[in-house]
C-alpha cells in the first residue's frame, strides 16, 4: 500500500508532469472511486482550470485546481497517477482521466479500486473531518512535539504508529522499519517506553521516512542495514543474522528480529 514515501513521490511526479496545463475534460470510467462526488461535479470543477500546486499529508495528495477547488487523491493499495501523451499509452486501470488541452492526459490508475478521489474547497477542514493526525515527516520534526503526542497514550507501538488518526502516513512497511531501527518489539506497550526510547523512536521515524522518500520508486538506495531487503519470514536479520519472524499485531502482521527486538 502506498505510504507517505510513495505519496511524496507521486507529488513530485505530478509536479514534474501535470502542473499549469488547462484541463479540457474529465472522464470517469468507474464512479465507484468517487467519494461524495458525482462525475458531473468533478467535470464542472476541473474544466478549463489547471493544477497549480500539490500538497501531501500522510497518505493523501491534494492538487490545487484553479483558485477555489482541490482534487484529493487517496491511493489505496494499488493506486497511482499516470501521465501520458498518447492514447496508446493509456494505463491498464484508468478509473478517471483528466484530458489536458495540450493533448496529454493524467489518469488515476487503480487496479483494485481501493483508492478514491474527492474534492474539497478547504484542505484544513478536510483533514479535520477525516480526523487525520499530524503528517509523520513534516509536522513532527520537533522531538518535544513528538514526546507530547505520546503522553497518556496506550496500546502497542506498531498499531499506534500505523493509526492514521494519531500520525498520518506510516503504514505496515515503514512501521516495521522504524521499529527495527529502534530495536523495539512491535508489541511493546507504549506506557512502558521511557523518554530515551521515545527520542530514539522519533529519530528513526525521520531517518526511515527520509531514506524511503529518497529511494522511491526503485528502492535501490535503501541501505543494506535496513530491514527492507530482509522483510520476509526466515531471512537473516542484517544486524545479527537471526531469522526474521512474522507475527500478528492487531489486525496486521509485523516482521521483526526476535533477537534485536526482544520484548
Amino acid at each position: 500500500m502506498p505510504e507517505l514515501p510513495e505519496v511524496r513521490y507521486f507529488k513530485k511526479y505530478i509536479d514534474a508532469t501535470s502542473l499549469h496545463k488547462p484541463i479540457q475534460r474529465t472522464r470517469v470510467h468507474n464512479p465507484e472511486v468517487l467519494r461524495d462526488l458525482s462525475s458531473q461535479k468533478l467535470q464542472s470543477c476541473l474544466k478549463g482550470v489547471a493544477f497549480e500546486s500539490t500538497y501531501a499529508h500522510g497518505k493523501y495528495l491534494f492538487l490545487q485546481a484553479g483558485k477555489s477547488c482541490q482534487l484529493v487523491l487517496h491511493f489505496g493499495m494499488t493506486g497511482r497517477p499516470v501521465y501520458y501523451k498518447t492514447e496508446d499509452h493509456t494505463p491498464d486501470y484508468p478509473r478517471a482521466i483528466m484530458d489536458f488541452e495540450n493533448g496529454a492526459h493524467l489518469a488515476f490508475d487503480c487496479m483494485r479500486m481501493l483508492g478514491n478521489i474527492s474534492l474539497t474547497t478547504d484542505r484544513e477542514h478536510f483533514l479535520k473531518d477525516k480526523k487525520l493526525g499530524p503528517d509523520a515527516l513534516r509536522d513532527l520534526s520537533d522531538p518535544e512535539t513528538f514526546l507530547r503526542l505520546f503522553e497518556d497514550k496506550r496500546g502497542m507501538i506498531k498499531t499506534t504508529l500505523m493509526d492514521q488518526h494519531f500520525i498520518a502516513g506510516i503504514g505496515n512497511v515503514c512501521s516495521d522499519e522504524i521499529l527495527f531501527q529502534s530495536m523495539m518489539h512491535p508489541k511493546k506497550n507504549i506506557p512502558t517506553l521511557g523518554e530515551n526510547e521515545l527520542r530514539t523512536l522519533h529519530e528513526n521515524v525521520a531517518l526511515v521516512l527520509e531514506t524511503y522518500v529518497e529511494a522511491v520508486p526503485e528502492y535501490e538506495t535503501i541501505p543494506d542495514s535496513f530491514l527492507f531487503n530482509y522483510r520476509s519470514e526466515g531471512k537473516e536479520c542484517p544486524r545479527c543474522g537471526t531469522a526474521v519472524e512474522k507475527i500478528p499485531v492487531g489486525s496486521r502482521s509485523a516482521y521483526y528480529c526476535p533477537d534485536c527486538q526482544s520484548r
